[in-house]
């Protein structure tokens, strides 16, 4: 395989970037147990990750008590069935793990990338200190697991080009398959990357199609073997019913509410997201109908299903995140607050905010200002377009595809956060252009 990215220099030195992700993952953690308790940790949607783990674990198949489970994937499933049964900390201790690890693998892909420690370092440190980032880690979700799995096989995917190595290839593509059965928002990161692939060999004969034939070979299989695994114990052949129903309960009900008039709450509760009327459905009929009946709404207005998929996009890439910072301290009332506020309009949840939460408006705008400093040193990191095209294909892609993933009503922080290390690497290529543009200014008034 012709090397497509530049051959690295010695490693960065990553021991003060590690540290501070260390301390400041560990003090949040003690503070919500001392302030909240383990129970802070608990999400909406964590038990819905630990029965079907745990009872895999004990030999009852990855299922519910009302049968097989088809909405969540194994991957987290299983990483929070073993440890919770210890307890919810112990979990948040193995995340904050994989988010150490996240860090210094954020790290090695910037350095690969761009053969360059300061990048890499600074790649690290807004990594460390990014506030979406650092609350993320210690609720159970599958966020920290997945991100880690994702950005592990993007830097082996980076090995690759640089390497010319095959095996670097394929460990990249059984990562990225990993990422998809603890994340099914990643199923399609495979064609994505394939595709990226074929772009950037296109003129190098026969590896052109070789590069993304390995990478579908050694991911798609596993994708594949889980959807036979769902027909077999459900008849159903899609990989995940997460997808059919956000498509039913948060894009069709979104484009439902601005038709009628309604707020999305009053949607989806007519679609039928508090009541017990799909119960009596097999699985499979009860998915199957919920995906024809979104596509139905939807594929009836086209150009409203365009308009608030791009609003939740937008929302998606500037949501701060930091009502996950706000729900692990309990320092709102109620966590839907902002959300129906925003439903009548922004400067109307501002001076709602303002009035009954400044702190959390405070904390938001601390979250706030960060993101769009990252985004400003992004955009002058891609810049160097001409002269780092793969690499910054690759980040630029990554930030794409996620930020794509967050259309429509369910766009939140939590869409944009396996984003966040491909963001932070443009960013620390940013401020290195930046500090090199500087430093060659300085040189230059020295020499007058």
């Amino acid at each position: 395989m012709q090397a497509a990215l530049p051959q690295s220099a010695n490693a960065p030195d990553l021991r003060l970037p590690m540290a501070a992700a260390l301390a400041l993952r560990l003090a949040w953690l003690l503070l919500i147990l001392h302030h909240s308790g383990p129970r802070a940790l608990l999400r909406p949607d964590t038990l819905s990750y630990w029965i079907p783990g745990h009872r895999l674990l004990t030999g009852l198949g990855f299922s519910t008590p009302a049968g097989p489970e088809l909405i969540r994937t194994p991957g987290y499933a299983l990483l929070l069935g073993f440890f919770g049964q210890i307890g919810p900390a112990t979990v948040a201790l193995a995340q904050i793990l994989l988010s150490l690890l996240t860090v210094w693998l954020t790290a090695r892909l910037a350095w690969q990338l761009f053969n360059s420690q300061r990048i890499a370092w600074l790649a690290a440190l807004f990594l460390a200190l990014d506030p979406l980032s650092l609350c993320s880690a210690i609720p159970l979700l599958s966020e920290p697991l997945a991100v880690a799995l994702t950005i592990a096989s993007l830097e082996r995917l980076a090995a690759a080009l640089q390497r010319r190595s095959l095996p670097a290839l394929s460990s990249s593509a059984i990562l990225l398959a990993a990422s998809a059965l603890t994340r099914p928002a990643n199923y399609y990161l495979p064609f994505c990357l394939a595709l990226y692939l074929f772009l950037i060999l296109r003129y190098v004969r026969r590896v052109r199609w070789l590069a993304p034939g390995i990478l579908l070979l050694f991911s798609l299989p596993w994708l594949l073997l889980w959807q036979v695994r769902n027909g077999a114990v459900a008849h159903y052949t899609g990989f995940s019913a997460v997808a059919p129903r956000n498509l039913y309960f948060y894009n069709a009900a979104e484009v439902k509410a601005a038709v009628e008039g309604k707020t999305l709450a009053e949607a989806q509760n007519e679609l039928g997201y508090h009541d017990t009327r799909f119960d009596q459905l097999p699985q499979a009929a009860r998915w199957t109908f919920m995906q024809q009946q979104a596509l139905d709404i939807l594929r009836a207005h086209p150009g409203l299903t365009l308009r608030l998929s791009l609003a939740g996009s937008l929302r998606t890439a500037l949501n701060p995140g930091a009502a996950i910072a706000l729900a692990l301290w309990r320092a709102q009332a109620d966590e839907q607050s902002p959300r129906l506020q925003m439903e009548k309009g922004a400067l109307k949840a501002v001076l709602w905010s303002l009035l009954h939460e400044p702190g959390a408006l405070l904390l938001r705008l601390i979250f706030l200002l960060w993101l769009l400093a990252l985004y400003l040193l992004a955009g002058f990191g891609m810049r160097r377009w001409s002269q780092d095209l793969p690499a910054l294909l690759l980040l630029a892609g990554t930030v794409l595809y996620y930020l794509a993933l967050g259309a429509g009503a369910a766009g939140s922080a939590r869409m944009r956060l396996p984003a966040m290390p491909a963001l932070v690497i443009l960013a620390a290529l940013g401020l290195s252009e930046a500090l090199k543009k500087h430093a060659l200014k300085q040189r230059e008034r020295q020499r007058e």
